[in-house]
């Protein structure tokens, strides 16, 4: 069981889902990535975080069970906007400790910034197939190509999001394009439950909101903040992800001062799924020597 609060910051309805209340110590935060909710962590968080931790799944803004105010404007979305609203949320959530800050895909991304902008309020971060630019690769990119082609280009990534949430087995094959080997992935214990748990997210998916995720993000970069990020690092990806390439983590690694890196062998962007064994293993040693 868990609690749920919602929180109504700057206009934005920001969700959060809250594990293990009874728990002492530094709590974690669990951040998803863009076009799905934060229930893809409420199954399968790290173990060690599900075993040991007090944590929290929170929204993205924008993303059901969240939403953006009415009237707001893709051009308002940026990075900063992002972590401040979710630094907000986090102070409400736990006022006063410092978080373990987990974030998948441009979760990932945010967890990074938000270490680099607010340092006071992160005790370490692990970003798990994030980027520190947001083009992304793969069938994403294509999506975030057209979302920044004009209106009838906007129309057909519209067109590929209702096909994609159109029906469990169509969301349930379309996840194979995010995946470096698909038997690894179909063949992984929880997905059945996590589907049945996300795919109904993703039907309320406000998709206006969602082609503002894929105009805005080329232009997120924090390539420049990677070495004001002071806090112990982990940045765990798929070597083979078509998605966010493992450069990008390999680039991340460099920059960031403290930062550890694990590249999965064979693993794709979702790792937590594709081979959660090495996975799990990766994080659970990494947070027993930082925290």
């Amino acid at each position: 069981m868990y609690a749920i609060r919602e929180m109504i910051i700057e206009g934005h309805t920001i969700v959060a889902h809250s594990f293990n209340s009874d728990r002492t110590g530094t709590p974690a935060v669990l951040l998803h990535g863009d076009s799905t909710s934060l229930n893809v962590w409420t199954l399968a968080p790290p173990e060690i975080v599900r075993d040991r931790f007090r944590w929290h799944a929170l929204s993205l803004p924008g993303h059901y069970p969240g939403r953006f105010p009415e009237g707001f404007r893709s051009q308002d979305l940026t990075a900063d906007t992002i972590a401040r609203i979710l630094a907000e949320a986090m102070g409400r959530l736990e006022p006063d400790s410092k978080i373990i800050l987990i974030g998948h895909s441009t979760g990932g991304f945010v967890a990074l910034h938000m270490a680099a902008l607010f340092p006071e309020m992160v005790h370490c971060v692990i970003s798990i197939a994030g980027y520190a630019w947001g083009k992304c690769s793969g069938i994403f990119g294509a999506l975030q190509w057209l979302a920044c082609h004009g209106k009838a280009a906007e129309t057909l990534a519209k067109m590929d999001y209702r096909i994609f949430f159109s029906s469990r087995f169509m969301f349930r094959t379309g996840l194979s394009v995010y995946a470096s080997d698909r038997s690894h992935l179909y063949s992984y214990d929880a997905l059945e439950e996590i589907i049945d748990l996300v795919y109904p997210d993703a039907r309320k998916l406000d998709l206006d909101a969602m082609l503002s995720y894929l105009n805005r993000l080329p232009a997120f970069d924090i390539k420049d903040e990677l070495d004001r990020i002071s806090v112990p690092t982990l940045v765990l990806a798929g070597e083979k992800d078509p998605v966010v390439p493992a450069s990008q983590s390999r680039f991340i690694a460099e920059k960031v001062p403290r930062c550890d890196l694990v590249l999965l062998e064979g693993a794709g962007h979702l790792p937590m799924a594709e081979c959660p064994v090495p996975y799990n293993r990766a994080i659970t040693a990494w947070l027993e020597k930082v925290v």
